[in-house]
């Protein structure tokens, strides 16, 4: 069990450096996160062999020589992820890919206060899907906004003045 927790920790660490170097190598990640080199090329290899980074090009040999290091990068085609942001008469959505980058953003008038929040949540996602399915990538992750108290743990929404909501909505 403690393994696999130590697997994806690292994994995680292995793809945050990715992320944020923009472009790596193997040798380059084992030395900033301290680990050893066979460890990263196993989690690299299982990276690319799901599609979520690619090898790029091939380095310089250092001033000893030695094995060239082949620069690796994220797939910024992988998938998206869509944020949403409610307000009582209208939303806002944006599609992000894994660089970061804006790749659809989609505003619309909808009246959204007052109604079931869950459909009108569900039925935004819909409208929005089109928008995804042009760009050709995958749904990753949805992160929602809005303006109310929410627990953060739970994940329940208390309440929202703007939305009219009253009652907790998980």
């Amino acid at each position: 069990m403690a393994v696999k927790r130590t697997k994806r920790i690292n994994t995680s660490r292995v793809m945050h450096d990715i992320w944020t170097s923009r472009e790596t190598s193997r040798v380059e990640i084992a030395r900033s996160l301290g680990l050893d080199k066979s460890t990263v090329s196993a989690i690299v290899n299982d990276l690319i062999d799901v599609g979520l980074i690619s090898e790029t090009r091939e380095g310089t040999a250092g001033p000893q020589g030695g094995r060239k290091p082949v620069h690796i990068t994220l797939n910024g085609r992988f998938g998206c992820v869509l944020g949403i942001e409610l307000r009582p008469e209208s939303y806002t959505a944006v599609g992000v890919d894994l660089n970061g980058d804006v790749v659809f953003s989609k505003f619309e008038k909808m009246d959204i206060a007052g109604h079931d929040i869950r459909a009108s949540i569900l039925e935004i996602i819909d409208r929005v899907d089109v928008e995804r399915e042009r760009c050709g990538l995958r749904l990753l992750g949805i992160g929602i906004g809005l303006s109310g108290v929410v627990n953060p743990y739970s994940g329940v929404i208390r309440y929202s003045i703007p939305l009219k909501l009253e009652e907790p909505l998980n």
